[in-house]
């Protein structure tokens, strides 16, 4: 039986067939090259040779527009339309790329028929992923161009993700020409092609430090961090990155470095990290954080690490995204135990309110006994309470219980913020109508 897959794309690649046949019908006729008397010495149209039908022509650019406007007059499904569209374009792609582009960009990119694209995708935008993988640079340069607005965007993430599959190297080689707001992007798909060809890593890592200009190629290979593979002799590698001068080489041996930790152990981390002289644990420590991802089971130890060694910026603004997914997976007992030990600091709230908000709303009884055992006037049990108020308003619709714990904070301007989220709900709800 065929596949669902199938059966759209036969009846969409039928439906592109009638609608170029009935525009290359309405082409008009090509003038002929001989005369009425000319006869036997005369070239005939192959056009016009019996048993050519209209459409056994090539299709010209021409074609495929009127192809393409015959078809926004038809009724269909959006499902049958937007099949029929995606196989119109990437033939259409194969003789006038630019007025392909043009006329999937002049389509509203609204994907909500179908929650299953992503968001950051133009819905058409995979009918050119032939294109741009067998001509890279010459869709690059249509893309690049400014013609297509915002829409240029989309192109760029369509363009990038399709050459990380076929030449990662030519896009690292781009990266200058990239907006800032892509590189990040750019890297990380390309990287990860790679994560299963660690020779061709060490090949696009030296490039991506061969790129860069200054510390730009430093930055680039941090990003590239989450991609390398564990394993390796730390110590070794420990000191190799410190015999290294200021640069990319030297970043890049740091990175393998966290690399190789990336499995370890918070014993082994810890000790690892206190090895390192006091004046290089920071990087160290965000060395060891970079590599890991989300998932990783030391998360909460190379934060922590990063904390002690002070590089608060870097907490706030490389740790955070990171730990919000962990969080959200970790055992709300260990998560809450870790939030005790935070310090009372700007960059700490959040992760106060991420370590707690499961433990205290999965058992509300269990959590008020736990704040009242702490000391009144300590922070963790004031933002504890906060978070309390919260999850008795959001999570079990009980202003009571909200009021008794906004009733416990002493810090003045905590409370007020505390009351107006109670505020927010209860507009929300309906309860101060």
């Amino acid at each position: 039986m065929k596949s669902l897959t199938r059966i759209f794309s036969h009846t969409a690649a039928a439906a592109v067939g009638i609608a170029l046949a009935a525009a290359l019908a309405k082409r008009p006729a090509e003038a002929s090259a001989a005369t009425p008397d000319s006869g036997k010495s005369a070239a005939v149209s192959q056009e016009s040779q019996p048993g050519r039908t209209p459409a056994a022509r090539k299709p010209k650019a021409e074609d495929y527009r009127r192809a393409w406007q015959a078809l926004a007059a038809k009724e269909h499904n959006i499902l049958d339309r937007r099949s029929t569209q995606m196989s119109l374009l990437e033939r259409w792609a194969e003789v006038d790329l630019q007025g392909a582009l043009e006329a999937a960009m002049a389509e509203a990119w609204d994907n909500d028929y179908n929650p299953g694209f992503n968001s950051f995708d133009h819905v058409l935008i995979g009918a050119f992923d032939t294109a741009f993988s067998e001509r890279p640079l010459e869709s690059w340069k249509l893309i690049a161009s400014g013609r297509f607005g915002v829409g240029s965007q989309f192109l760029r993430r369509e363009w990038i993700s399709t050459m990380a599959k076929t030449d990662g190297g030519l896009v690292i080689s781009m990266l200058g020409e990239l907006p800032p707001s892509l590189r990040e992007y750019a890297i990380n798909v390309t990287m990860n092609e790679l994560e299963t060809n660690p020779a061709r890593m060490k090949e696009m890592l030296a490039k991506l430090a061969a790129n860069g200009v200054g510390t730009e190629a430093e930055d680039w290979i941090k990003i590239a961090a989450a991609h390398l593979p564990d394993g390796g002799d730390p110590a070794a590698l420990r000191e190799e990155w410190a015999a290294l001068p200021d640069g990319a080489p030297r970043t890049l041996a740091l990175m393998s470095w966290g690399a190789s930790l990336k499995r370890a152990n918070a014993a082994t981390l810890r000790s690892e990290w206190e090895k390192i002289p006091a004046e290089q644990r920071g990087e160290a420590a965000k060395a060891i954080f970079l590599p890991m991802n989300a998932t990783s089971q030391e998360v909460l130890t190379a934060i922590g690490l990063a904390m002690e060694a002070g590089e608060w910026s870097f907490v706030k603004d490389k740790a955070t995204e990171d730990f919000r997914y962990y969080a959200m997976q970790a055992d709300p007992l260990k998560m809450a135990k870790w939030a005790l030990d935070l310090p009372e600091r700007p960059e700490t709230v959040e992760f106060f309110h991420r370590s707690v908000d499961r433990y205290i709303g999965d058992d509300m009884p269990r959590a008020k006994e736990w704040l009242e055992s702490m000391e009144p006037g300590d922070w963790h049990r004031e933002r504890g309470l906060a978070e309390y108020s919260q999850q008795a308003l959001r999570r079990h619709n009980d202003p009571e219980a909200s009021r008794w714990a906004l009733d416990q904070i002493t810090d003045p301007a905590l409370k007020k913020t505390a009351e107006g989220w109670r505020q927010d709900w209860e507009k929300e709800s309906g309860r101060n109508r």
